[in-house]
């Protein structure tokens, strides 16, 4: 809150509330302080204070006396100084205390610190800060660089903005433009020392919907710009809705006529039409009721200023030219020895995959897939075995390509097949490249899959190593291959692990749209009649009449 030191009607209001927010009343007491304010002008520090000061606080105040130590230049950081009021209060009585005359108050920025006790004599404390100003003040409060600010909150046409300028710099200029319709109006250059400056700015017809005033300075090797806008608002049309039958109780059911009076600002009939609606009082304590109704649009005034001097000033990014630059190889920069992680790194799974690709560029398999025939083997049917470049891989869906047939790798990375010539096999695994191969004259086929980078981030691996880690992938790769394949059933070979546990086959049908049960018409008709619908419509109303006033309003 900002006080005018020139009045004399400055009250404090005091509220004792418990908890559940009811009214206790207590006794306690009000202190007001000066808060102790910079003794030089502060700018904004070009980067944040750090946790540990080589500096002393003397020191750094004799080398930068315009930047802040610590966090000075914050007035909810400042210390109390001097104690300029003191009052007791007891909210049994009453629950304002006046100010009275602080006419010699300093303007500046000041704390009250309000403190009493409760029932369990618990000390309750609270704080409100607040500033002191005059208009007739010559000089800036509390140090401060600079400030700004427009002498009231909107404008008619025909009146004048008194911009109030100030600065505790004893040499500043301040670049003032005035902008409407987004057009520069009038640009003045205003030369301040240690002072505050007014200046005029006239508010003109055409100005109807609020323009904006920019700013900029340069001061203490830093530089400050902003804007205030101006708010000139359109001519209001008040009307004055006087309601001539209205009972404050209405008993369930009974008929109400209620009928409104309109009036101009004027006392004058007016033609117009009403929109009135109804709602329940009661629900304000959880949301309380909203009206908003804005059918005429009036254009607003909105200025955008890209003003910035991080050319000169800025720290954040830079550039380092040379004079002397290479058109062929640019600028010449330093480069520092690094770390080789060969991959590792604890938040960025990129780092290990580029790593991975950077050595399968280097050392590629020499064969991916090789194939063998053996005249032994079964005529129709091919052999053959799966791995990566840690062993056997288990789990491997095979499928021909074009059909609904399909085999898993067992525990050894084994498959047989039936297929014949000039058909293809897909062979994938979640975290793998897929590899198609097309069978030829042989009946043995040995293949070694390559981990995909891309699809690295969405494997998950749980377990303690070796097979276990292999089979919990498989189950993934089955359910993953059948959500992708519509029609294709997985079919694992059965085969004995040390002569104890088998893995048993098991051919799962394709759930399909059509397969699951859907409620039947009389079934849902019996469901609906199981909604009991409301019948009296007069216990709550909500609705909106269109009325229209008569000749007498």
């Amino acid at each position: 809150d900002n006080l005018d030191k020139t009045k004399k009607d400055h009250i404090v209001n005091l509220t004792t509330n418990n908890l559940n927010g009811e009214f206790v009343a207590t006794k306690g007491q009000v202190k007001i302080y000066k808060l102790r304010a910079p003794k030089n002008p502060l700018r904004q520090r070009p980067w944040e204070a750090p946790d540990y000061q080589e500096f002393s606080k003397e020191e750094f105040q004799k080398l930068f006396p315009h930047d802040a130590y610590q966090k000075e230049s914050d007035p909810s950081q400042w210390e109390k100084g001097e104690q300029v009021f003191t009052a007791d209060f007891n909210t049994e009585k009453s629950k304002e205390i006046a100010l009275k005359n602080i006419k010699k108050w300093v303007s500046g920025n000041y704390i009250l610190v309000a403190e009493c006790k409760d029932k369990f004599n618990q000390e309750v404390k609270t704080e409100q800060r607040f500033s002191v100003f005059s208009e007739a003040d010559k000089k800036v409060a509390d140090q401060q660089l600079f400030t700004i600010e427009a002498n009231k909150n909107e404008y008619q046409p025909n009146q004048s903005v008194k911009l109030r300028l100030g600065a505790a710099s004893k040499d500043i200029s301040v670049t003032v433009t005035v902008v409407k319709k987004q057009k520069r109006v009038d640009t003045q250059i205003i030369q301040l020392s240690n002072e505050i400056k007014t200046i005029s700015i006239p508010v003109q017809q055409g100005d109807v919907g609020g323009f904006s005033i920019h700013y900029q300075w340069v001061n203490f090797n830093s530089f400050e710009n902003g804007t205030i806008n101006i708010n000139v608002p359109y001519p209001k049309h008040e009307l004055n809705i006087e309601t001539t039958t209205f009972r404050y109780k209405l008993q369930p059911g009974q008929n109400e006529t209620w009928s409104f009076k309109i009036k101009g600002t004027q006392k004058d009939k007016v033609a117009a039409e009403l929109l009135a609606s109804m709602y329940d009082a009661s629900l304000d304590q959880f949301k309380p009721h909203n009206w908003a109704f804005n059918p005429i649009y009036q254009q607003q005034f909105y200025s955008y200023s890209n003003i910035n001097a991080n050319l000169s000033f800025g720290n954040a990014n830079f550039d380092i030219h040379q004079k002397e630059n290479n058109r062929y190889y640019g600028y010449s920069h330093q480069a520092y020895d690094q770390l080789n992680w060969f991959g590792f790194s604890l938040n960025n799974s990129w780092f290990n995959n580029s790593y991975l690709s950077e050595l399968r560029r280097k050392h590629p398999p020499v064969h991916t897939v090789n194939s063998t025939y053996d005249k032994k083997k079964k005529k129709g049917v091919i052999y053959g075995k799966v791995s990566d470049e840690s062993g056997p891989m288990p789990g491997v869906s095979i499928i021909v390509k074009g059909t609904s047939k399909g085999i898993q790798t067992d525990f050894d990375g084994n498959f047989k097949l039936e297929a014949k010539k000039g058909e293809t096999l897909v062979f994938s695994f979640i975290g793998y490249n897929t590899i198609a191969v097309k069978i030829g004259k042989d009946n043995i086929y040995t293949l070694v899959l390559e981990s995909d980078d891309a699809s690295l981030d969405e494997v998950v691996v749980i377990g303690n190593g070796g097979k276990n880690k292999r089979r919990h992938k498989t189950g993934s790769a089955v359910n993953a291959l059948e959500g992708k394949a519509a029609g294709v059933s997985i079919r694992a070979e059965a085969e004995m692990v040390e002569g104890d546990v088998a893995f048993m086959k098991v051919a799962e049908s394709p759930v399909t749209r059509d397969s699951v049960e859907k409620p039947s018409p009389k079934q849902e008709e019996q469901a609906l009649k199981g909604i009991v619908a409301r019948k009296n419509l007069q216990e709550t109303a909500f609705f909106y009449p269109h009325l229209k006033t008569d000749k007498e309003g």
